[in-house]
């Protein structure tokens, strides 16, 4: 069975220069893009800030000779935590957008693999579907039904359980 290439999609905060509040964006690493040779960090600012961020002092950051620095504090399902509610709705906020786009990397690594040469339109014929459908399996604005599913693991040859996505909350 063949390994997928995972991208991880996390919510980062970046310092304001010169106020007193943090931007958060979502960071995606690695990202194989079309014509690079190397993996690529993607950084996509969500134009939110917030300033009452919970620091664990715990994690440090960086340090430096003058400063000491500490990462951010989060709940047990990986969510920033702040002070204020209205900072924390928009730590709840970015988690959402993190979980779409983990989503739609996760479906683009079983959809399109390159190492392979499997295309969309590839995948369209041996499953007997038009292009615009396996296209929605993608983006996934459709479901497969489970039959389809394990036609696709079979010719992906990855386990139905790496197609499935989880939409619980690991606790």
């Amino acid at each position: 069975m063949r390994q997928l290439n995972r991208t991880k999609v996390t919510v980062r905060i970046r310092k304001a220069v010169f106020r007193d509040e943090w931007y958060l964006c979502i960071e995606s690493y690695p990202v194989f893009v079309s014509g690079k040779s190397k993996p690529q960090r993607i950084v996509e600012a969500l134009n939110r800030t917030i300033t009452s961020i919970i620091w664990d002092k715990k994690r440090t950051a960086r340090t430096t000779e003058t400063s000491k620095s500490f990462k951010p504090k989060r709940d047990e399902n990986g969510v920033i935590m702040c002070k204020t509610e209205k900072d924390q709705e928009a730590c709840l906020y970015a988690d959402g957008v993190r979980k779409l786009r983990q989503r739609e990397y996760d479906n683009a690594d079983l959809y399109s693999d390159t190492e392979k040469g499997i295309k969309q339109t590839w995948l369209a014929e041996q499953l007997g579907k038009s292009f615009n459908m396996v296209n929605a399996y993608t983006r996934n604005r459709r479901q497969p039904p489970m039959d389809v599913l394990y036609k696709i693991a079979e010719i992906l040859d990855v386990s139905v359980k790496d197609l499935l996505i989880d939409n619980k909350i690991n606790k």
